[in-house]
């Protein structure tokens, strides 16, 4: 799996979030586990301006104890200006990580997860574009990218519309949190939501029959949602079916 983490390191973050935030993504990097032949990942901080910290690429953040401490460094950077160029964070990884030169791997799952303590905000002095929010989450899509967003503190609950639409729900996957005093509840959520599932069938369903006697036909149907395929997990092509028709009412008229 090739898993993006995107972290807001804006002014507006209290030292509290911060230090949270930082906690919350070492202890993700451990659980999730990251080798040179497993999960890679990559650490982008964002607040008026965008820094790739590290691409997929970068083999010295394939060690876990590497990575932890970049993060650790590179979040407790306050920046000196206002802004939080969440669009721009967003367009940039699918432009310059989710790419061949930026170590996506053709072969692994792709997952981004941002971390955010609320809404984008582009101050008067930022006289670089708006990205639509659509324009990112078409480019994440096209590259099969899973987008989970995770959002702490009071602000992101105010804005939990503006939150919804970054993450691009339905299909990507909004954690909102008042706080994360509950570190381990709020990681099992995480990681679950990174989860690869592949689909499954409900049990058949059919319809009536074309006849009351006499052979007739029937149709029965089914749905992929049992589970549903979910973060690049494989649809039920290879199952089977949705839809068949069989005989049914044998016996003759009389």
């Amino acid at each position: 799996m090739d898993i993006a983490i995107l972290a807001d390191v804006s002014k507006s973050m209290t030292r509290e979030q911060r230090s949270d935030q930082i906690k919350l993504i070492k202890e993700l990097v451990e659980k999730k586990g990251v080798s040179s032949s497993g999960n890679h990942f990559a650490f982008m901080t964002f607040a008026k301006e965008v820094i790739i910290e590290s691409n997929f690429n970068d083999h010295s953040y394939h060690e876990a104890d590497n990575l932890k401490d970049l993060v650790q460094t590179k979040s407790r950077v306050v920046p000196k200006f206002w802004g939080t160029r969440t669009d721009l964070a967003m367009d940039i990884a699918a432009k310059e990580l989710f790419t061949k030169e930026g170590g996506d791997r053709s072969d692994a799952k792709n997952v981004l997860i941002m971390f955010t303590d609320g809404r984008p905000v582009k101050t008067k002095w930022d006289k670089r574009p708006d990205v639509p929010f659509e324009d990112f989450l078409r480019a994440l899509e096209s590259k099969g990218v899973s987008v989970i967003v995770v959002a702490v503190g009071k602000e992101a609950f105010q804005e939990k519309s503006t939150m919804s639409k970054i993450a691009g729900e339905p299909k990507g996957e909004l954690l909102l949190y008042p706080n994360l005093d509950d570190l381990s509840g709020y990681l099992d959520d995480i990681v679950e939501a990174t989860c690869v599932i592949d689909g499954g069938y409900t049990e058949w369903s059919e319809s009536a029959c074309s006849v009351s006697c006499g052979r007739g036909k029937k149709t029965m149907t089914r749905t992929c949602t049992n589970p549903p395929p979910f973060n690049g997990g494989k649809d039920c092509s290879e199952l089977g079916p949705a839809k068949k028709t069989v005989s049914c009412n044998l016996q003759r008229c009389r």
